[in-house]
């Protein structure tokens, strides 16, 4: 025993959806997704250090993929140089373990004037 709906019913239906979505693109439009650079800094950590960041690395991903905040540009650097890209890399491609020493601060002081708003991800600073 199906029921259908009648045509004024239907009519509503359709234009409450068509509404949501048209409110939807106005705030879109309205409210663009914030995009900021995100430093991470490519140097030994410990286990708990490095499972701790790459939570945190996880987590930012996360936020990029839904749209709520945009990384870019991604730079990684290191006491052996830097690297940028347009994305974000995948979690393993960040060379937590393979790289030693106690980071290059230089670079990061440069990074820093350079992207006054960028979110910096280091070892001790992961939550």
């Amino acid at each position: 025993m199906a029921t259908s709906l009648s045509p004024l019913a239907s009519r509503l239906l359709i234009g409450s959806w068509l509404s949501q979505l048209l409110l939807a693109g106005l705030i879109a439009l309205v409210a663009p997704i914030p995009v900021r650079p995100l430093v991470i800094e490519r140097r030994f950590c410990s286990e708990s250090q490095r499972n701790a960041m790459l939570a945190h690395y996880r987590m930012l991903v996360l936020r990029d993929r839904l749209g709520i905040e945009r990384f870019r540009p991604v730079i990684l650097y290191s006491v052996f140089g830097k690297q940028q890209s347009d994305g974000l890399p995948a979690a393993s491609a960040l060379g937590l373990t393979s790289t030693a020493g106690d980071g290059n601060r230089q670079e990061e002081m440069k990074l820093q004037d350079n992207h006054p708003t960028a979110l910096v991800l280091r070892c001790q600073q992961a939550p």
